[in-house]
Parts: structure tokens; C-alpha cells; sequence
């Protein structure tokens, strides 16, 4: 898949969810990566190193696909849906294929599956903890740092 197209699906997605920074850009190999995610997602009256501390790095690329869908399918404050789990699993898929398998996956949250399953039979994501980082009442997102890439995918929302 060509990164062009490949990024296409990321103004649509803008436009349909909370998202507040759904970004890829080149990785400066002389630019410490926490400092140039730091100046792109709209922090508010949190230091760099606040940041740095509330980062928790995700396991596995799995795991990180699927908190983006759930970010992308529902929103932070009610669940209610945003867009279609079958969209929002296609745009998470895309967005973790730009990325190598050696790209390192993090999160200002924690995620525990819920205690139900969706009518599809899988369980849910849940967001169970965060270290907010926006002026929003909820905000989450991934950051997935590659060799020569940085992709960033926030949301925010309010109760």
C-alpha cells in the first residue's frame, strides 16, 4: 500500500471522530521523538517531562490497533458510537501499516477488556485509566514512534 493513499483515509477520519491530532510525519533523527510529539498534540499546562512520565508503552502492535479502533468506533465520555466498528477497525488497520514491525506503540492510558463482548463476539476495549494530557474532561490516544516515522492518533471529548 502507498503511503499517499494509504493517508487519505486520515481526513476522513478527522472529520468523523474526536480525534484532535491524527498526524504521520518524519522522524528527525537528531529531534528527540517525546519532544517533537510534545509540540503536536495540544497539551495544556503539562510539562515535557509530566508528558514523558505519563507515557505507558503498549505491549504489541495488536493491542494498539484495536485501542485505536475503539477510540475511532466510540466516544471517550459515553460510548456512544461515532462511526461503524467494521470503518473504524479499516482506518486502525491502515494507519498501524504505515508503520514497521519495529515500531514502539504508547499511550497515556490503560485499557482492560470489559467484562462483555460486542454482538460480533470479541470483547470490548475499556478505558480504565489515563494521565490527561488536554484541557478536555477525557483524552487518549496511541503514538507510534518508527525509525523514520511518527504517527499520532489523540482524541478528546467532554462530559
Amino acid at each position: 500500500m502507498e503511503l499517499n493513499s494509504s493517508l487519505d483515509f486520515l481526513e476522513k477520519a478527522k472529520t468523523l471522530c474526536s480525534a484532535v491530532c491524527l498526524v504521520v510525519y518524519e522522524r528527525l533523527a537528531d529531534t528527540n521523538w517525546e519532544s517533537s510529539v510534545f509540540e503536536h498534540i495540544p497539551i495544556h499546562e503539562v510539562s515535557l517531562e509530566a508528558f514523558k512520565k505519563s507515557l505507558i508503552e503498549i505491549s504489541n502492535s495488536i493491542l494498539a490497533r484495536d485501542i485505536l479502533t475503539t477510540l475511532l468506533h466510540q466516544d471517550l465520555a459515553y460510548s456512544v458510537e461515532i462511526m461503524p466498528i467494521e470503518e473504524a477497525s479499516l482506518f486502525a488497520e491502515k494507519f498501524c501499516f504505515l508503520f514497521s514491525d519495529q515500531a514502539i506503540y504508547y499511550s497515556n492510558s490503560t485499557w482492560n477488556n470489559k467484562e462483555y463482548t460486542n454482538s460480533a463476539g470479541d470483547f470490548e476495549l475499556g478505558l480504565s485509566s489515563w494521565a490527561s494530557l488536554t484541557a478536555a474532561t477525557f483524552d487518549s490516544g496511541i503514538i507510534i514512534c518508527d525509525s523514520d516515522k511518527i504517527g499520532i492518533a489523540w482524541f478528546q471529548a467532554e462530559d
